[in-house]
């Protein structure tokens, strides 16, 4: 059973509202001025909030969605991970389907015969309240060759619906499972 905690953010904003488009009210809003509250959930340090929700990623090669990353089968081969096409800032996203407070991101990293770790190197983490407001939450520069998991806790509080996970050069992103944490 999953126990969530409801908590309110407070944040001195230049816009006066924020659009929840997805009908879920997960966003809630009151606009006092410049001032911007906003409603976020803190889910259980220990229950990945990423697991089986809708994820993104700017191109697919192959059978190499997305969803793979979230699929809850955190195995590290070719089949069970995503693969973008390597175009320039590739990108990979979930929605956690609400705002929540983001503390760690942790990628299980492809370990099998392709040597291919180095597609985690140069990343960038980003969490987002909207789709339009990314901040950054952390970096790895690398070297991910030989590394089964990439833990990424970020360097302050953040809060967000949305999660990415961004290439800083031209080099394919591969996934094999992502995990957030509140």
């Amino acid at each position: 059973m999953n126990f969530w905690r409801l908590a309110t953010l407070c944040e001195l904003c230049s816009t006066s509202a924020i659009n929840d488009t997805s009908g879920q009210g997960s966003v809630d809003e009151k606009a006092i001025g410049s001032l911007m509250r906003y409603k976020y959930f803190v889910g259980l340090s220990n229950v990945s909030l990423s697991t089986h929700k809708l994820a993104k990623q700017t191109t697919e090669f192959l059978t190499h969605s997305a969803s793979l990353a979230v699929d809850g089968n955190p195995n590290s081969v070719d089949t069970n991970c995503t693969h973008t096409a390597g175009e320039p800032n590739d990108w990979w996203m979930v929605d956690l389907g609400r705002v929540f407070q983001v503390t760690t991101v942790n990628i299980i990293n492809r370990l099998d015969e392709c040597n291919c770790g180095d597609r985690l190197d140069g990343i960038i983490y980003e969490v987002g309240i909207t789709l339009d407001s990314w901040e950054e939450c952390g970096r790895f520069d690398g070297p991910g060759i030989g590394r089964l998991e990439i833990n990424i806790t970020c360097h302050r509080a953040m809060y967000g619906r949305y999660v990415r996970i961004r290439k800083l050069n031209q080099n394919a992103l591969s996934l094999c499972e992502v995990f957030v944490y509140s």
